[in-house]
């Protein structure tokens, strides 16, 4: 009976951690995120801002997500929105860029 007991606190502890993690994300300007260097963080808002930005299926916005995140970890274009002084704003529409070409 224990066991079941702290499989169920871990599991709500798991599910708030993800909301805190989310509406983090969602408050944290991209400039922040980036310097932070919290993948999860940055993936969360990523994905909101392709949900916002096109028309896809849910399924379709996952795999457009990962295409991205992939896209701007590889070319190390996260650290150079930081080198280069990119504000948020100038990050966002850069990123929407990548979107809607």
């Amino acid at each position: 009976m224990a066991t079941k007991a702290l499989t169920a606190v871990a599991q709500r502890a798991s599910r708030n951690h993800a909301r805190v993690r989310k509406a983090r994300a969602h408050a944290q300007d991209w400039r922040e995120l980036l310097i932070s260097q919290d993948a999860q963080a940055i993936w969360s808002k990523l994905s909101l801002l392709v949900r916002s930005v096109t028309a896809e299926h849910s399924d379709k916005q996952d795999s457009i997500t990962q295409e991205l995140f992939l896209l701007l970890l590889s070319t190390d274009r996260f650290n150079l929105y930081i080198r280069q002084g990119f504000s948020s704003e100038e990050i966002r529409l850069d990123i929407v860029s990548f979107l809607t070409s």
